[in-house]
């Protein structure tokens, strides 16, 4: 993940920010759409 991105420098590190970025959002848009889409039984 992060870490080769590291050795290879140049363009890839100026996208390392996506890599701790796109999971962080990810949660926060999953975390309420399973309270929305979640069945009661």
């Amino acid at each position: 993940m992060p870490a080769p991105t590291l050795f290879v420098g140049g363009a890839a590190l100026s996208q390392l920010w996506l890599f701790w970025v796109a999971p962080q959002l990810g949660g926060a848009i999953a975390g309420p759409a399973y309270g929305i889409f979640r069945r009661d039984d």
